[in-house]
């Protein structure tokens, strides 16, 4: 008996494996819930020592990232650091309020006081908080239609 159970393991439809069993049709549902993680966050949770702290979106200026620790400064000039990829964080943000600078780092648009230019394509961005950024010659042609904007 123990035999046939486990032959019937092995054979069997591509799909009904345990993986395709997990592999379930979503339904009305699913789409209604999908919709609304496309929604883009207001706040973000930071975490510092046994508070957590709901830092508003609209009251970050930067978001800076040292491998998976990320440095988020705010419109104050304030600095939380949080665990978590730019690139996950970035796809949660307003990409209407939020660009990319470099691979390591995202600026709010309302937050940019100036740009200066550089020969060499490498700009620097400065922030109403005083803070200065790189931006990479890649993303300085791709956002200056964005930046430039009235």
């Amino acid at each position: 008996m123990s035999g046939k159970t486990l032959g019937r393991r092995g054979q069997g439809r591509p799909g009904d494996s345990q993986a395709g069993a997990r592999r379930r049709d979503p339904g009305p549902r699913a789409s209604a819930t999908s919709r609304s993680r496309q929604r883009y966050l207001v706040r973000i949770p930071v975490r510092c020592r046994s508070e957590v702290f709901l830092v508003p979106v609209t009251q970050v200026a930067a978001i800076v990232a040292d491998a998976e620790k990320l440095t988020i400064t705010t419109m104050g000039g304030k600095q939380y650091v949080i665990n978590y990829r730019l690139k996950d964080l970035e796809s949660r943000l307003d990409p209407e309020q939020f660009v990319r600078l470099s691979r390591a780092a995202l600026v709010n648009v309302s937050a940019v006081s100036r740009i200066i230019v550089r020969q060499s394509g490498m700009n620097t961005v400065i922030l109403e908080n005083g803070q200065e950024l790189s931006m990479s010659r890649l993303q300085s042609r791709l956002l200056r239609p964005t930046l430039l904007r009235l």
